[in-house]
């Protein structure tokens, strides 16, 4: 696997005033050139491309694995595993950054990796389709970033005592935002197979179509009564609601 040409050297022993002002520069020019990875100590420090690079999948996970490569990575995910497997304790990954960093991304690229070297019972299939689900409720377009996660979460993958992949549980907090709703009833190709690919994941994590359903018609129902009008029926500005398709529409959805 030829994976050194997209990584950059360490830059946690760049310490002084000088050393920082290189670190700036050697993530720029790592931006630029399509070196999105470096190491500052126990932190992998990755730039968001904002362009698809081949540096995921079978192959790469394979060459982790086997220790074939340590060059920074997110499949540096497999450190936490095997420590968690020789001492018996609970490891925690923390991915942060600012708005557009990828963080998004990040997580879905670690827990693939988790499912693929330690999954096994079919269960870690389930726990991917999570994404596309949050996604779908608690993402929004933003002026920086197209798939901007408007929530924060918490996600705790556990593991049977031989170290395979036996359950998870995920908390969020703010999640506010209905992005998938609105934008699966416009005409563009892509956001129609992304609510497709939500309903995918709604249909393997066992949420029947039932509720599927009546979930989206109380989603559509909250976007309609934004166009809901009123008049004046009195001086004292009592109003009432026209009694058109818009309330007609939140009437039959509720």
């Amino acid at each position: 696997v030829h994976i050194n040409r997209v990584y950059k050297k360490r830059i946690d022993r760049l310490n002084s005033l000088r050393s920082k002002l290189r670190q700036v520069s050697e993530l720029s020019s790592s931006d630029k050139s399509s070196n999105t990875k470096s190491k500052a100590g126990p932190i992998l420090v990755a730039i968001n491309p904002f362009k698809t690079i081949p540096l995921y999948g079978d192959d790469y996970i394979e060459a982790y694995k086997r220790k074939e490569i340590d060059s920074p990575h997110v499949y540096v995910t497999d450190t936490a595993i095997r420590e968690m497997v020789r001492d018996e304790v609970s490891q925690s990954i923390v991915i942060s950054g600012e708005s557009g960093a990828a963080k998004t991304e990040t997580a879905k690229i670690a827990m693939q990796y988790l499912a693929a070297v330690r999954g096994g019972s079919g269960i870690e299939y389930e726990i991917l389709e999570t994404n596309p689900i949050l996604e779908g409720f608690g993402n929004a377009k933003t002026l920086r970033n197209d798939n901007s996660s408007r929530f924060g979460k918490l996600i705790e993958i556990h593991f049977s005592e031989i170290g395979r992949i036996s359950g998870a549980s995920i908390q969020t907090c703010n999640m506010a935002h209905f992005s998938d709703v609105i934008t699966s009833k416009k005409l563009i190709l892509l956001e129609k197979e992304l609510h497709l690919l939500l309903e995918e994941a709604l249909d393997i994590v066992h949420v029947s179509k039932e509720d599927q359903e009546n979930v989206f018609a109380k989603l559509a129902a909250v976007l309609w009564l934004g166009n809901i009008t009123f008049s004046v029926v009195d001086s004292n500005n009592h109003v009432q609601p026209v009694i058109d398709e818009a309330l007609l529409t939140v009437a039959k959805l509720l």
